[in-house]
């Protein structure tokens, strides 16, 4: 890619009209200087880009059946993908937003780990077992 080409991104929480600076840059090609590679990514190099519009790509239909069952299912999907065109490769100045790669995103989760419940622990046993071991339960909370 090179400054003024316009590129489709999967969707990024961006306004259109806004800049956005991708410092995660893998490999970067001059034809002077060659290839550089990073390990994992350039240390200095940045990429930024203004964002266009937000699209929708095309349909893709989904469909599914099982043989002699009436068993049918049909689904369709459309991708949504940002618009954005190149305004500078390299060293960028900074700009206020910068996109990080997904990995690189820890999402906290609000839900608090929930400790298994005595179905999920009677799950595997035999319905005769499964009694007993809830009778012996519920003796041993009374």
């Amino acid at each position: 890619m090179k400054e003024g080409d316009t590129l489709k991104v999967e969707k990024l929480e961006v306004e259109v009209g806004q800049n956005i600076r991708f410092d995660q840059v893998l490999l970067h090609y001059e034809a002077k200087t060659g290839v550089r590679l990073g390990e994992p990514f350039l240390e200095g190099e940045a990429v930024e880009a203004e964002v266009l519009e937000e699209v929708k790509g095309e349909k893709i239909v989904v469909f599914t059946y099982k043989a002699k069952k009436h068993e049918k299912k049909k689904k369709g999907h459309r991708q949504r993908y940002t618009l954005v065109k190149i305004i500078k490769v390299g060293n960028a100045a900074e700009k206020p937003k910068t996109m990080r790669a997904p990995s690189a995103v820890k999402k906290e989760h609000s839900k608090p780990k929930s400790t298994p419940s005595m179905r999920s622990a009677h799950r595997g046993l035999t319905p005769t077992l499964r009694r007993i071991t809830q009778n012996e339960d519920k003796d041993a909370n009374s």
